[in-house]
């Protein structure tokens, strides 16, 4: 019921999000990056874009260690980020891994040409 809660709280959250950033250059990108390179087992309680540095933090949960280590996997693996995602903190929460991030998209997701 607790997990529900959350789930419900971050979707909540993730749509409000949405909508903020619809019409905002660098932020819609970056959520659908987000999406497609997230497995289900984790989930971003925040997420900070920083388009002049092209690079993202983020906050997030990993049910386990061993999905935490997969989703670092994806996202080290996935060719939509130039350089590999540095954890800049990691600890246990009763028995989830939270982390925090950092993210570093191609240019073309913040709008800039190589």
């Amino acid at each position: 019921q607790e997990d529900q809660q959350e789930f419900i709280s971050f979707y909540s959250q993730l749509v409000n999000l949405k909508e903020v950033l619809q019409n905002h250059a660098a932020g819609s990108p970056t959520l659908g990056l987000l999406e497609r390179h997230t497995i289900p087992s984790v989930y971003y309680a925040s997420a900070k874009i920083f388009p002049k540095e092209r690079k993202l933090e983020v906050v997030g949960r990993a049910a386990n260690l061993d999905s935490f280590i997969e989703q670092m996997y994806v996202l080290d693996n996935a060719s939509d980020f130039r350089e590999r995602a540095t954890v800049t903190q990691m600890g246990f929460d009763q028995g989830r891994v939270v982390f925090t991030a950092t993210l570093f998209p191609r240019n073309e997701v913040f709008g800039v040409t190589p």
